[in-house]
């Protein structure tokens, strides 16, 4: 879960650390714009707060699985979507949600599986790696904008997020999964 968390950080913070810039240099917003698409962004953290604590205990799996496609989709469409004002701001919406939903859900899988006693040391460790991947992201994104093109920090972050996603099905669900039947048969 730590290495997802990784993964996922460094995607999100390869675009979002340069988002503003983005949306003033490659979307053409005005800086109200912009003010108001960071304000949405956050606010729709709320909704993806919300949507954890109705869809996440239904189905865990599930919820995983659309949140981390909502980050992929997020990252890989940003550049498309630059070209009409109204489809970013609707698109940095549904990322703020995803992104929100994903650490919120994330933490509450590294909570359930922290061995007793021991879930403060799971969080902090958490969220030093969190941190980390905030950094990764941070210097990534500033590569593609020195060396690249500002324009491509969200085909570069839905890369990652690609890989997160893998990684994640492949690897962490299935072991997560393989937790659950075992705990469940054990009762």
């Amino acid at each position: 879960m730590y290495i997802l968390s990784l993964l996922v950080a460094t995607s999100y913070y390869t675009g979002y650390s340069y988002i503003e810039p983005f949306l003033k240099q490659v979307a053409g917003l005005s800086d109200g714009w912009i003010t108001t698409t960071l304000m949405i962004f956050g606010g729709a953290g709320i909704i993806g707060s919300f949507s954890f604590s109705k869809f996440y205990p239904k189905n865990p799996f599930r919820f995983m699985n659309i949140v981390l496609l909502g980050i992929v989709a997020s990252l890989v469409l940003l550049r498309i979507s630059a070209s009409l004002p109204t489809t970013v701001i609707m698109l940095c919406a549904v990322w703020g949600i995803a992104v929100t939903a994903f650490n919120v859900a994330l933490q509450a899988e590294i909570i359930n599986n922290s061995p007793q006693n021991a879930t403060s040391i799971s969080m902090s460790i958490f969220s030093g790696i969190f941190n980390l991947g905030i950094g990764c992201g941070t210097l990534l994104g500033g590569y593609i904008c020195t060396y690249i093109s500002i324009a491509e920090i969200g085909y570069v972050g839905g890369a990652v997020a690609i890989l997160a996603f893998v990684y994640w099905y492949m690897r962490v669900k299935k072991l997560l999964q393989t937790k659950r039947i075992k705990s469940q048969t054990s009762r």
